[in-house]
C-alpha cells in the first residue's frame, strides 16, 4: 500500500496506465506446468500477447505485488522507438531500499457499454422476493432494473441492500414483479453511503486524498413476510466475513466467489485485486475495495448492468469456507468492460464494496434464516405432482415409453420437488416443464387463457336459475353428469344472468363478466391432441406437438382438482374472511410439507395411484369434458371449499389445514394424476399413436418450447369466443 501511494500519480502519469491495484502475480496460463506449478519464472519480454485476467491466474507461488492495468499492451521490442518516459518498470524501489513488483495486466476499458435491459430475459420471482432477484425503478420517465442484495436489519426494521445509485432519492417506490404484475415491494430510506474517506473506513491508514467508493443504499422493505433470506440460485447466508485493517490479508486474492445478479443470473468468480483505483479528479483518487474478475478455468465473468447491487459471498465447503452455508463478503456496484480483440464480445469484471464494513458503519445485521421453507414458486407442489405421476400410470406400452422419456419435462419428480429445484417464476425464456407453462409462460403471454384455470361451481342467486348453482345443474344429487348442461351456450347464459343479478368486480372497480370455462379448455385441448396424431406431420413432429399439447393441458386437469378453483370462495369470502386462504392452502401448506418426512405427502400420493384400465378410457372431446366434470364433483365432495375457508378463517394456520385436509389433499392430487393418465391414453389411442415411431431419446427442450411459445398452438380462447364453440366437436 504504500509503494502503491507514493508512486500511483507516477504511473497514472503513463499514457497508457489507466488504474492500479493491490493483489498478487499473476502467471500466463502459458507459463505453468502440472499443479499450477510455475515453469519458469515470468520474462515479460519474451511475451508478445498481452497478460489479461482471462488468460493469467494467481496461483500458490504467486508474490504480492501491484497490478498496473494498461489500455493496450506494449511488447519491449516496441518501445524501442517510443518515449522510454512511458515505459512501465518492472518493480517499485522504496526510500527505504524495499523492493515491490508491478505486474502489468492488459485491460483497455470500454467507451461505451450496452446498458440496456431485456425485461424478457429477466427471471422475475413468482411468490416470494429475495436478493438475486429484480428490483425495479421508474426514474425520470426511465425503468431501471438493479438486483436485491439480501436482507438487513437495525434492530427495528428491515430493509433490503442494494446500491445508493439503485434507490436514489429518500421516498422513491420500489417494485418487483410477482405472478407476472409489478408490486410494491418498498421505499427507498435515507440511509446510504456514497464516497467514503479511506482513513475513516480503514482506521490507521492514512491517505488523505483517497475516497472509497462504497455506494450503498437501503429500501425500507413493505411486507417482510413476502421476503425470504437466503439468496436465489445459492442459498442460505451465513455470516459476514469480517474484514478489517487487523485481518486484511493479500491471501483474498483468488478467493472464490459466487452471485446471483438479477440480469445475468449465477455468477461464478475470484478476488482478482484489492483496492482498485479506477478514477482521478480534481486531485482525489476514487478506490474500489474489491476486482472480482474471471476464475481460471473461465475466459469472462460475464457481469452485466442490472447486476448493480449483488451480493458476492464465498461457497461453502471451498477452501476459504468450511461451513454449509455462503458467507457474504461484498455488494457489487458497478462493472467495468474490457475490450477482447479476439471477441465480439467485451470481458467484464465487478467492483465490489466490503460488506463488513458497511455493517459497521450503518450498524445493520444481516438477517438469515426467515421464510426458508417458503418457494419462490406459486402452488406448484400439486401441479408438477400431477404430470410427472400420471406419466407413469398410462399402460399403453408405447405411449408409457414415450412419456416415461418426457416425464421430466413434463413435470417434475418427487426428489427435485422436495429439493425445491423448479423453475423460479414468470418471465424466464429458460425451459418450463409444461404442466406449469399455463402459469408461469401463457398468463403473460395470453390474457385470453386467464378464465380458462377455474370454474366456479357453488356461485348462486336467488334470482338466477332458482338459485341453483352450476353444481346442482351439470349433475344429479348422486354425481351423475346432466347431460344438456355439457354445453357451452347454457353456462355462458348462466354466467350472464349472474352477472346483472351480483355483478363481479376487480381489484380496480371495473365490472368483470364471469368466464370461468375449465372442462372446455380441456375438452379443446383433448381434440387438438388427437388431431395432432391423426395430422400429415412427420412421425418426430407429432410426437412433440403431441406431447407438448398434453403436457400443458396437464395444467388444467390439475387446476380440476383443486377445491379452490372450482369454488366462488377461491380466496375467502366476499366480505374479506379468510383472505389469504388460496395462498395458504394450495401453496404454503404444501410447499411446507412435502418436506416432511412424517407427512409422507408426495409418496402418500404415488401409493393412492390406479394405474389406468381399459373401462377408463373414453372417446371425445365432449366425453373427456365429462371426466374433467366428474373430477370437479369428486374433488367438491370430498374437500368442500367453504371448510378450508372457515379453518383458516378460525385458524389462520397451515398445520391447522393440513391436519383438516393433508389426507384428503393426497387423494384428489392422486385423482388429478388418474384423470389425466386417462387423457393421455385416451388420445393416443383415438388418435392411433401405435402407428407412430417412439424413440427412447428425450424430446429436446427447444422444440417443446418452439410450439408452447407459438400463440397458435393449442390457442387460448375466452368462453364467449365464437372461436372456440366449432373447436368443441
Amino acid at each position: 500500500m504504500e509503494a502503491r501511494d507514493l508512486f500511483h500519480v507516477h504511473l497514472m502519469n503513463k499514457e497508457n496506465v489507466v488504474g492500479t491495484a493491490l493483489g498478487r502475480y499473476r502467471i500466463r496460463n502459458e507459463d505453468l506446468g502440472d499443479n499450477d506449478k510455475i515453469i519458469s519464472r515470468p520474462k515479460d519480454y519474451e511475451h508478445k500477447d498481452g497478460r489479461s485476467l482471462s488468460n493469467s491466474r494467481v496461483v500458490d507461488q504467486s508474490w504480492p505485488c501491484i497490478l498496473v492495468f494498461v489500455s493496450h499492451w506494449v511488447h519491449r521490442n516496441e518501445m524501442k522507438n517510443s518515449d522510454p518516459v512511458q515505459y512501465v518498470p518492472p518493480n517499485i524501489y522504496m526510500p527505504d531500499g524495499r523492493i515491490v513488483p508491478i505486474c502489468v495486466v492488459e485491460a483497455p476499458v470500454q467507451s461505451e457499454t450496452d446498458q440496456d435491459v431485456d425485461e424478457e430475459e429477466v427471471e422475475f420471482p413468482d411468490n416470494v422476493v429475495s436478493g438475486g432477484y429484480p428490483l425495479v425503478i421508474n426514474s425520470q420517465g426511465i425503468k431501471k432494473i438493479a438486483s436485491a442484495g439480501c436482507i438487513v436489519t437495525d434492530g427495528n426494521k428491515f430493509y433490503v441492500i442494494t446500491n445508493k445509485h439503485v434507490t436514489g432519492t429518500p421516498g422513491i417506490p420500489i417494485y418487483s414483479k410477482l405472478r407476472g404484475e409489478y408490486k410494491r415491494i418498498g421505499i427507498t430510506t435515507d440511509i446510504n453511503i456514497g464516497n467514503s474517506r479511506f482513513q475513516s473506513v480503514y482506521d490507521g491508514w492514512v491517505q488523505p486524498n483517497l475516497f472509497l467508493n462504497v455506494d450503498v443504499g437501503l429500501i425500507e422493505i413493505d411486507d417482510i413476510n413476502s421476503w425470504k433470506t437466503d439468496i436465489y440460485g445459492l442459498g442460505p447466508l451465513g455470516k459476514v466475513v469480517d474484514i478489517n485493517v487487523k485481518n486484511i490479508s493479500l491471501k483474498l486474492i483468488g478467493v472464490n466467489v459466487e452471485a446471483h445478479g438479477a440480469v445475468s443470473g449465477k455468477l461464478e468468480g475470484e478476488i482478482a485485486a484489492l483496492f482498485y483505483r479506477y478514477k482521478s479528479i480534481g486531485g482525489y483518487e476514487y478506490i474500489s475495495d474489491f476486482l472480482i474478475g474471471p476464475r481460471h478455468d473461465q475466459s469472462s465473468l460475464k457481469t452485466k448492468h442490472g447486476d448493480s447491487g449483488t451480493i458476492w459471498a464465498i461457497p461453502p465447503h471451498s477452501p476459504a469456507n468450511d461451513k454449509d452455508e455462503y458467507m457474504p463478503v461484498a455488494i457489487q456496484w458497478g462493472q467495468r468492460a474490457v475490450k477482447n480483440s479476439g471477441k465480439d464480445v467485451p470481458d467484464t469484471f465487478a467492483l465490489a464494496t466490503n460488506l463488513s464494513h458497511v455493517c459497521r458503519d450503518l450498524d445493520l445485521d444481516v438477517v438469515r434464516g426467515w421464510n426458508l421453507d417458503l418457494d419462490y414458486t406459486w402452488g406448484k407442489t400439486g401441479h408438477f405432482k400431477v404430470g410427472f405421476a400420471a406419466c407413469d400410470i398410462v399402460t399403453n406400452a408405447k405411449l408409457k415409453e414415450l412419456l416415461t422419456a418426457n416425464a421430466d419435462r413434463i413435470g417434475i419428480d418427487d426428489a427435485d420437488l422436495i429439493a425445491g429445484k423448479v423453475p423460479p417464476g414468470m418471465y424466464t425464456k429458460k425451459f418450463i416443464p409444461m404442466t406449469d407453462v399455463a402459469d408461469m409462460y401463457w398468463r403473460n403471454h395470453r390474457p385470453d387463457d386467464e378464465s380458462n384455470h377455474f370454474a366456479d361451481m357453488d356461485d348462486q342467486d336467488p334470482g338466477v336459475y332458482n338459485n341453483k348453482t352450476l353444481l346442482e345443474l351439470c349433475f344429479t344429487a348422486t354425481g351423475k353428469i346432466i347431460d344438456k348442461w355439457v354445453d357451452v351456450a347454457k353456462w355462458l347464459d348462466y354466467y350472464q344472468q349472474l352477472d346483472v343479478a351480483k355483478p363481479e368486480k376487480t381489484k380496480a372497480g371495473k365490472l368483470r363478466p364471469r368466464l370461468g370455462g375449465l372442462p372446455f379448455r380441456v375438452w379443446q385441448m383433448y381434440n387438438e391432441m388427437v388431431s395432432i396424431l391423426k395430422g400429415t406431420d412427420s412421425d418426430d413432429v407429432k410426437l412433440a406437438k403431441f406431447v407438448t399439447a398434453g403436457g400443458t393441458l396437464s395444467h388444467y386437469v390439475g387446476d380440476a382438482c383443486q377445491p379452490l378453483h372450482i369454488s366462488c370462495l377461491h380466496d375467502g369470502y366476499p366480505d374479506g374472511t379468510g383472505a389469504g386462504v388460496h395462498g395458504a392452502y394450495e401453496r404454503d401448506m404444501l410447499d411446507t410439507y412435502k418436506k416432511k418426512p412424517e407427512a409422507n405427502l408426495l409418496a402418500g400420493i404415488t401409493a393412492l395411484l390406479q394405474p389406468v384400465k381399459t373401462t377408463d378410457l373414453v372417446t371425445g372431446g365432449r366425453n373427456i369434458a365429462k371426466k374433467i366434470l366428474s373430477l370437479m364433483w369428486d374433488t367438491y365432495q370430498l374437500i368442500p371449499p367453504k371448510q378450508i375457508v372457515d379453518n383458516y378463517a378460525t385458524n389462520h394456520s397451515g398445520k391447522k389445514l393440513w391436519e383438516a385436509f393433508g389426507e384428503k389433499t393426497k387423494q384428489t392430487i392422486a385423482n388429478g394424476a388418474h384423470t389425466m393418465a386417462v387423457i393421455w391414453q385416451s388420445a393416443w389411442i383415438e388418435g392411433d399413436g401405435d402407428a407412430l415411431t417412439v424413440s427412447t431419446t428425450p424430446i429436446k427442450e427447444t422444440d417443446l418450447m418452439h410450439w408452447y411459445k407459438k400463440d397458435s398452438f393449442v390457442q387460448s380462447y375466452q368462453l364467449n369466443d365464437p372461436a372456440l364453440k366449432p373447436l368443441l366437436v
